[in-house]
């Protein structure tokens, strides 16, 4: 009895939207007109709004933004025309299609004493070149001669001879060079006697320690410095190399002090203990 009356009633009310007044069908067909108005505006608009960036974009990579000069801080070894040409750019290159990284890599792989290169846009139409030199850091016996390396271990000459090599270089002995290539690496990342000579450089930096002029990792639990070719450092293992750099940093000191320009044996292989013996 009572699903019988709800049906009734759901009846009426259908049979009650049939019979909308002139008005009321009036108002709903507007309704109705303008949703389908506001899809149509909207399609038109994404539409137009899609074609802009497209054509915006093809603008930006052929016709805007291509380069028109170079602004090259080119360090100490090259000029920025020899810069320019390693990098692989050119004027009339556009600055997004070409990968600057890609041109950085080319410039630090071709020029040997191109240790750092950093490429930037300057809109609209300008790259900015910035070359940080190379440092020579070291010098690994090879075949007679030297490999001269900088501070991250790449390659700038691959066979120097010993009357040639800077100053600043520190002999090395120890290493076994894995390549002479220029531009290289001396070694790879997995070279444990590479490795323990860049942490050797490393702490002897943080120490304040300068004027080495010899590495010897040759036995990794007795290596030896060699400061300004006179005073020989026992370091023993590598442990704990910050805490023995700062006392030998410190006992150099005194010795420079006391007695400048003597030679002598810095021992640091006792704990938390530095004898100095002349």
């Amino acid at each position: 009895m009572g699903c019988e009356k709800v049906k009734e009633r759901k009846k009426a009310s259908g049979r009650g939207a049939e019979f909308l007044s002139s008005d009321e069908r009036l108002v709903k067909r507007h309704e109705m007109i303008r949703r389908k108005k506001r899809k149509r505006d909207a399609v038109i608009y994404l539409t137009v709004i899609f074609f802009a960036v497209s054509f915006i974009a093809a603008l930006s990579l052929t016709v805007f933004f291509n380069i028109s000069a170079f602004n090259v801080e080119p360090g100490s070894y090259y000029t920025a025309e020899e810069i320019i040409g390693a990098s692989g750019l050119a004027e009339g290159s556009n600055m997004f299609i070409n990968s600057l990284r890609a041109a950085e890599k080319k410039i630090e792989n071709t020029l040997p004493y191109a240790e750092k290169v950093k490429i930037k846009r300057q809109l609209p139409d300008v790259a900015v070149i910035t070359v940080t030199d190379a440092k020579p850091a070291f010098a690994i016996p090879y075949l007679g001669s030297y490999i001269l390396i900088s501070q991250s271990g790449k390659v700038l000459n691959g066979g120097i001879n010993e009357e040639d090599l800077p100053e600043a270089a520190a002999a090395v002995i120890g290493v076994t060079p894995e390549s002479n290539v220029l531009c290289g690496k001396i070694a790879s990342e997995e070279n444990k006697r590479f490795n323990l000579l860049l942490t050797l450089q490393e702490e002897v930096k943080n120490a304040g320690l300068a004027h080495l002029t010899e590495y010897d990792i040759s036995d990794e639990h007795d290596i030896r410095l060699v400061y300004e070719g006179r005073m020989t450092i026992l370091v023993g293992t590598a442990s704990d190399l910050d805490k023995k750099l700062k006392r030998c940093r410190d006992a150099v000191t005194r010795e420079n002090l006391d007695r400048p320009y003597q030679t002598a044996t810095v021992d640091l292989t006792v704990e938390k203990t530095v004898f100095v013996r002349n």
